[in-house]
């Protein structure tokens, strides 16, 4: 009987230390998948940044929509801490889609503004950083 019950706490012991790595293997997919999504995420600033140069303004609009997708699906809480750093992105977000969709509305020869074009690259560098700044594979280093 004791042998039995040595086993069984042996048989625990592999069990918690399988669970533990898978866990730990879990968590290492985790970030590699969330340094992905961020690189796509940066990936879109610089087309949008490239697009808004060249006053590409309905394809500013789709890859800023594209962006704003990933980042609600991927970092869930961003709208719900009104303190913290997420919530000044998620302000930020809507600061430069309302800008976006204000230039694509414009028509004729009535562009943004070099005033307004540099408030708006201003923007997207801000988000930029920010997304840099929690990009996982960044400070895996």
């Amino acid at each position: 009987m004791l042998l039995t019950i040595g086993e069984i706490l042996h048989s625990l012991k592999i069990t918690r230390s399988v669970q533990e790595q898978a866990l730990a293997l879990l968590r290492s997919v985790q970030a590699v998948e969330n340094a992905s999504t961020i690189s796509d995420c940066l990936a879109s600033v610089d087309l949008l940044t490239q697009d808004l140069m060249q006053e590409k303004y309905p394809a500013c609009v789709v890859h800023f929509q594209y962006l704003r997708r990933l980042l609600v699906k991927n970092m869930p809480g961003l709208d719900e801490a009104p303190d913290s750093e997420n919530r000044l992105a998620f302000n930020l977000l809507g600061d430069i889609e309302f800008e976006l969709l204000k230039a694509n509305q414009i028509r004729g020869s009535a562009y943004l503004s070099k005033p307004q074009k540099t408030a708006l690259l201003k923007k997207l560098l801000q988000l930029k950083q920010q997304l840099e700044a929690n990009n996982p594979a960044k400070r895996a280093e």
